[in-house]
């Protein structure tokens, strides 16, 4: 299967587009190197030193190289060094599930890039969707594969978040609604989060760390923390990836029955290694106490998945389970780390949430910036 990232420079633009009849002669490469602002020179600019994409699903399938170059456009739309690469184009974006900084900080990074966005929520001024095979006499007036075939027909871009359901582990960790857009929407996507990744966060989060000049060999704690209910292993899976992959100690801190997917640890342990990093876990607290960075997050257990009453009852025993407070104190020195939304004295201490060391803001302000680094590599398959 072809790749679905490529590095300018270094490979084919759009094969859809750049057929070999677009090659007949050295003016003609001139003039579509013009059109994308690019040098006929042997020496690389920026510009060809950037990664094209046609989808963006989880964070891990990037390529080192490929993440340098995404994390240095981020930087440098940040500081100003932006384009108008969508001016009259269309970002549209599919919510199954609630959103603050996803969608506010698309429609941004978007607007940045010069294009407009359509912000759909099913059941809210669009047909709820039908998403199996059976004969269609509920509530549901539209099919999935009509609606991404349409919605990839009308967006440059599509943008969808679609939660895991929480009722059957081994069925949601399939992501099938977001493939069942992938297979059947014809423009790029970008996952807003699933049940098993959140590759924008997970990018906003490297950026973050990047920026605080954190080491990459140093000590990454991912903690469990309570929660009043389960919630989603999409974004303790991308940032456990995301850790392992920049090359830290990783260590998933989780009271027992709490492990997260076997198959995502061993995905995490494997990047590690490439990286010079390593990936553990552990249910003592202690670890806290040479953590250099404390990334906070509450997930549910694999073990009593879709059970409310055993999920409840398993949980009950680690109440105190609050990061910043009793067994979960930090070092002073670590810096805290949360996605949001995030409720203070449960999961994180209002002391730790408010400290000098909470990157909590900056994370959410670098969707943003990453987004924006994505959006624009995306964007790129018809700058010419």
């Amino acid at each position: 299967m072809e790749s679905p990232y490529s590095i300018g420079g270094r490979g084919v633009y759009d094969e859809s587009r750049l057929t070999s009849q677009q090659f007949a002669s050295g003016q003609q490469i001139e003039t579509l190197c013009a059109k994308l602002k690019l040098s006929t020179s042997n020496t690389p600019t920026p510009i060809q030193e950037s990664i094209m994409m046609r989808r963006f699903y989880d964070l891990a399938e990037v390529e080192n190289d490929q993440l340098s170059l995404l994390l240095e456009r981020a930087a440098a739309i940040r500081s100003g060094t932006g384009s108008e690469i969508a001016k009259g184009r269309t970002l549209g974006m599919l919510f199954f599930n609630s959103s603050l900084r996803t969608r506010v900080s698309m429609v941004a990074a978007w607007a940045r890039l010069g294009g407009s966005c359509v912000d759909l929520t099913p059941g809210q001024g669009m047909w709820t969707l039908a998403t199996d095979d059976q004969p269609m006499l509920g509530d549901a007036a539209e099919h999935i594969e009509e609606a991404a075939g349409v919605l990839g027909r009308l967006c440059d871009i599509l943008g969808v978040r679609a939660f895991a359901s929480g009722t059957q582990w081994e069925v949601d960790r399939q992501d099938a609604l977001l493939n069942s857009f992938m297979d059947h929407c014809a423009c790029p996507l970008i996952n807003l989060e699933s049940g098993m990744y959140h590759p924008c966060q997970a990018l906003a989060d490297r950026l973050t760390l990047d920026d605080h000049e954190v080491e990459k060999d140093s000590d990454f704690v991912l903690s469990w923390a309570w929660h009043p209910k389960a919630l989603p292993q999409a974004v303790p899976n991308s940032a456990l990836l995301m850790a392992a992959q920049r090359g830290m100690h990783v260590t998933v801190l989780r009271p027992e029955g709490y492990s997260l997917d076997p198959e995502i640890m061993q995905r995490a342990s494997t990047l590690a290694g490439a990286n010079s990093g390593s990936v553990s876990e552990t249910s003592d607290p202690s670890i806290l106490k040479k953590a250099r960075v404390v990334y906070a997050k509450s997930w549910g257990s694999i073990g009593a998945y879709g059970d409310p009453a055993a999920e409840g009852a398993l949980r009950s025993e680690y109440r105190d389970w609050c990061v910043g407070a009793g067994p979960l104190k930090m070092s002073k020195d670590a810096y805290f780390m949360h996605c949001l939304p995030l409720r203070r004295d449960v999961v994180a201490s209002t002391a730790i949430i408010k400290s000098e060391r909470s990157l909590i803001l900056d994370q959410a302000e670098n969707r943003k910036w990453a987004q924006a680094a994505v959006l624009e590599a995306m964007a790129r398959r018809w700058a010419g």
